[in-house]
C-alpha cells in the first residue's frame, strides 16, 4: 500500500491527486491509476472510495470508512490502465 501511496498528492481541498501510474491489487480486484486523476471522498472509482482509502494509508483523521481490509504490496505501471 505504501508505494501505491507515494503516486498521491492530497491538495489543500482534501482530494488527491495521481502524480504517477499506479496500481494496487485489492480483495476486489485490480486498481489501476493513470497520473492525473483526482479522487474525493465518496466518489467510487472502480468500485472503491480511493479517497478514503489514501486517507487511511496516509493516517488522516479524517478516515473513518472502516479498514482498507486485506492490501496486497502494489506496483507502479509504464502502460495504459485497462478500460
Amino acid at each position: 500500500m505504501h508505494e501505491f501511496r507515494e503516486c498521491f498528492i492530497r491538495d489543500p481541498s482534501g482530494a488527491w491527486r495521481c502524480v504517477k501510474p499506479a496500481d494496487i491489487q485489492l480483495p476486489t480486484g485490480r486498481v489501476q491509476v493513470t497520473a492525473g486523476s483526482v479522487f474525493t471522498r465518496r466518489t467510487r472509482f472502480m468500485n472503491v472510495d480511493l479517497a478514503a482509502l489514501l486517507d487511511e494509508s496516509s493516517g488522516s483523521p479524517s478516515s473513518g470508512f472502516g479498514e482498507a481490509g486485506n492490501v496486497e504490496p502494489s506496483r507502479h505501471v509504464d502502460q495504459e490502465p485497462l478500460t
